[in-house]
């Protein structure tokens, strides 16, 4: 059960279900007390892109060790499952300085193992995802995600940062990202479905938002995360690394069969050029998303102080329609306080003893 709702059947606990609403109420009124604002991240393909090929990750550690090329991985960083990681240009800025202003989620597809990896690596004190890391796990469904799942009823507050507008049902909380594609010629490590992607009807203009005129120019940082083995966090003093991961991830992602040789001496740069592109990357989506963000935060509490109600659906929608003037209303159901799944009338057994529940990871 999560929020008072079977991850599983889909059954409604209705104690449960009035307690998750307080407490999203509450939730809600301390952000607005610590003037932030919600923030639920998508990991593969918004944030960084992964592969799972044994002589890629070996091929990493190798120049990190070497110097010679370091600067060429210095955004890459391997797990002792052989998955390798590529992060997102500006990402470093992008977190630090949208922390700030939100309260920063993940909401992912993949297993509470990979998310694990990931998050523990950039962020292992959990200095910027100080909110929920929800799972497939305990998500009830491989293909689709939920605002429901962590904010029962109000979504006021509340926004999305995805590239996948497919699994949201094209969420009108949604800010989509372009997708982010690093490694060439291998396959997904985490696919979600071979339906043909959808776009968001502001996708172009999110993914080239430059106009800012609210005093929320974005702020650019020098510094970035410390990726390899034996430097510092960026925030605080790194703790030992986490143990690996018991699950074995052998079944749950692709490895492409055609460069997986584990044969490394005959591995040459050559080779690695058709998977690592050599020249200089020109994603700066991070940035434009970035700048969209803050100007929704800024535009929200300045409604705020007058006594409005204010939505950031509306607020996203103003900007990128570029009637700022005027509040487009969306069109909410008027059902929006019950929840979003077929309610049944007795939650089975096996779902109650099977189903999981959000992960957050200390």
């Amino acid at each position: 059960m999560f929020n008072g709702v079977c991850v599983a059947c889909s059954y409604v606990d209705e104690t449960e279900w009035q307690q998750a609403k307080q407490t999203e109420k509450h939730d809600l009124k301390r952000l607005q007390s610590e003037k932030k604002l919600s923030l639920i991240i998508d990991l593969d393909n918004t944030l960084m892109h992964a592969i799972s090929v044994y002589d890629v990750a070996e091929w990493i550690n190798k120049q990190k060790r070497s110097k010679a090329n370091k600067s060429r991985v210095k955004d890459l960083f391997t797990s002792t499952n052989n998955l390798s990681f590529k992060l997102r240009p500006g990402l470093y800025r992008f977190l630090t300085h949208i922390s700030t202003m939100y309260e920063l989620h993940v909401y992912t597809m993949s297993n509470k193992a990979y998310a694990k990896t990931f998050l523990d690596k950039i962020d292992p004190h959990r200095n910027l995802f100080k909110g929920k890391i929800f799972t497939r796990d305990g998500n009830g469904c491989i293909l689709k995600k939920k605002l429901s799942r962590l904010y029962p009823t109000n979504h006021t507050q509340v926004l999305v940062l995805d590239d996948s507008a497919n699994v949201w049902d094209d969420s009108p909380n949604l800010i989509q990202i372009r997708p982010y594609n690093y490694f060439k010629n291998v396959k997904q490590v985490n696919p979600l479905s071979y339906a043909k992607p959808i776009k968001n009807q502001f996708f172009s203009f999110v993914n080239n938002y430059t106009s800012s005129n609210y005093n929320s120019s974005f702020h650019l940082e020098s510094s970035d995360f410390k990726l390899d083995s034996g430097d510092s966090d960026f925030l605080v003093p790194a703790i030992p690394p986490p143990s690996p991961p018991v699950e074995d991830f052998s079944n749950h992602f692709s490895i492409s069969s055609t460069h997986c040789t584990k044969q490394l001496d005959d591995f040459l740069d050559e080779s690695i050029a058709d998977i690592i592109p050599e020249e200089k990357e020109s994603d700066d989506s991070l940035e434009h998303v970035g700048k969209i963000l803050k100007d929704i935060h800024f535009i929200y509490f300045s409604q705020l102080k007058h006594s409005k109600e204010p939505d950031v659906v509306d607020i996203l929608h103003s900007l990128c329609t570029e009637k700022r003037s005027t509040t487009l209303r969306r069109k909410r159901s008027t059902s929006s306080s019950e929840p979003d799944f077929v309610q049944t009338k007795k939650c089975n057994s096996i779902c109650r003893s099977n189903s999981s529940t959000t992960l957050t990871i200390p």
